[in-house]
């Protein structure tokens, strides 16, 4: 039994495929370029970390600090649990294989939970690493402390990966009722994160300033919202009946989880995959299109098709607008108010540009676009069509998302925050320029690193080469300035910025147009 549970794990993972020829070269440019991105992340967390850490240790509250980030951790996997369980606890590919295999479904399901704990560990790392370096670093806890915080941390993504396991297979049951079940599951996806954030950014009001001790008050909040920051804090500090407590109870969840949700397993992902079908269809009228038109259809299709997908790089937009209509409805006053952060127009209408781009550059469609290809890749290569045209339609989809959104928002801070002329004009111009430059980055990243071969589409939208390159490139090219902006305050920096990228831009559209179309060709 045991070597037929490492067959499937091994199975699952698709680990074998990486030990033969080419695909061990891909692997070794993936691991090189993973290692930059999870360098680049882990110093900046570190640093965050360190000036967080010394502020809270000037007020006596340190050990706050990892409660802090172990919290912030758990809403991260909690909330991107939530878009993945359909496509890897549910509805993935290889289900009819699976099943047919001598395992128990119990075995199967908690080897999907593993998938999931895998790719969430990642993010735990790091996150949690740098930021109990820090603590320890300051604090000088003593050799206790390291055994304990290392089980810990690996056992952080266990509790919310169950709770977002949990409500994602609720929600893909509740949207399995409905004919537009792609639409129903965005929703109340991002209905459900809306709330996950409001509840994290309404804990500083709970806080009491009439508490015993500032300590005590933070973690009063922090255990009131996630419970289990409680055991963990008190665990890696020495306390061992906690440190226990939080095992134990990781552990069960898992069991019971995995017991659950294999004894209904295959009625459960039944209903997930169900396909609503109408008895009463009539062809009635086909409409044609130009070549190009039909492109860009079948790329918004593709694109609305899966709610990971849109949420994953449309939830910044959806922030934007909110944000705009909160400063539309309730004024600038009432917001600084809520945010709790002192700042007047002045100070923030030419920083916004900026910020909007930076926005925008998390909000790439177009660095998945030829991955999500997958094993229907062979079809544009065989359409009558042009590589530009493929190329216009895939960053057409991109345009689509952050252009109207960057527009409709420039227009309302334009009219609150009412900027001189200069910085009104560049809340336009500059993230409409950032919008062409990441749509087209994006693109040319994914040509360079595809991911053609793939079981869920998660493996693509989030954990992918090309999307954590697009992140790192987007984020340095939009936070530097944004960086000198707020350091040298001189507006002097949005109209050098905005020529430096158009320049960028244009770079990248003439290696599209003229080369890209000979490297989408040797791609497959």
């Amino acid at each position: 039994m045991g070597k037929l549970i490492k067959i499937y794990f091994i199975n699952t993972l698709k680990l074998n495929e990486f030990s033969r020829g080419p695909n061990r070269m891909k692997m070794r440019g993936f691991f090189v370029m993973m290692l930059f991105v999870s360098a680049a992340m882990l110093f900046s967390i570190g640093s965050y970390s360190y000036f967080m850490g010394s502020a809270l240790m000037a007020i006596g509250a340190l050990d706050i600090l990892p409660a802090v980030f172990m919290t912030v951790t758990s809403v991260i996997v909690l909330i991107s649990v939530l878009f993945t369980t359909k496509g890897i606890l549910f509805g993935f590919k290889d289900f009819d294989i699976q099943m047919s295999l001598p395992i128990s479904t119990g075995k199967i399901v908690a080897g999907r939970i593993v998938i999931l704990y895998i790719y969430e560990l990642t993010y735990t790392l790091l996150i949690m690493l740098p930021s109990l370096a820090v603590y320890a670093y300051l604090a000088k806890p003593d050799a206790l402390f390291y055994l304990l915080a290392l089980i810990s941390v690996i056992l952080i993504p266990v509790i919310p990966i169950i709770i977002g396991a949990f409500f994602g297979m609720l929600l893909a049951l509740i949207a399995s009722r409905f004919r537009k079940t792609n639409a129903v599951r965005i929703i109340v996806l991002l209905l459900f994160t809306l709330a996950i954030m409001a509840l994290s950014f309404s804990m500083n009001n709970n806080i009491s300033p009439e508490a015993a001790g500032i300590v005590e008050s933070l973690m009063d909040s922090l255990a009131a919202k996630y419970p289990p920051v409680r055991l963990f804090s008190m665990g890696i500090g020495g306390d061992i009946a906690a440190f226990v407590a939080f095992v134990v109870i990781s552990v069960l969840l898992f069991l019971l989880f995995s017991l659950f949700v294999g004894k209904y397993f295959k009625k459960l992902n039944a209903v997930v995959t169900a396909v609503f079908t109408r008895r009463n269809f009539k062809l009635t009228e086909v409409r044609t299109s130009s070549a190009q038109a039909a492109l860009f259809y079948k790329e918004i299709k593709t694109y609305f098709n899966s709610a990971l997908y849109v949420l994953n790089t449309a939830f910044g937009m959806i922030i934007l607008l909110i944000a705009s209509a909160a400063l539309l409805i309730i004024g600038l006053d009432k917001v600084v108010e809520l945010l709790k952060v002192p700042i007047s127009s002045d100070q923030i209408a030419p920083i916004l540009p900026l910020g909007v781009s930076l926005i925008v550059c998390m909000s790439s469609t177009s660095c998945s676009s030829i991955s999500m290809e997958g094993k229907k890749f062979w079809i544009i290569r065989t359409l009558p069509v042009s590589s530009s045209q493929v190329f216009i339609a895939k960053m057409g989809v991109n345009l689509t998302v952050t252009v109207p959104v960057v527009c409709l928002s420039a227009l309302v801070f334009s009219l609150v925050l009412k900027p001189s002329s200069d910085i009104a004009l560049f809340m336009f111009i500059l993230p409409f320029v950032y919008c062409l430059f990441i749509s087209a980055l994006g693109l040319i990243i994914n040509l360079f690193s595809p991911k053609l071969e793939w079981k869920n589409e998660a493996a693509v939208i989030k954990q992918s080469a090309a999307v954590m390159l697009t992140m790192v490139a987007g984020f340095i090219a939009s936070g530097i300035p944004l960086y000198f902006m707020i350091t040298l305050e001189s507006n002097m920096v949005l109209p050098v910025t905005t020529l430096a990228v158009a320049a960028l831009t244009a770079l990248c559209y003439v290696y599209l147009f003229t080369f890209g179309g000979k490297k989408l060709a040797a791609l497959g």
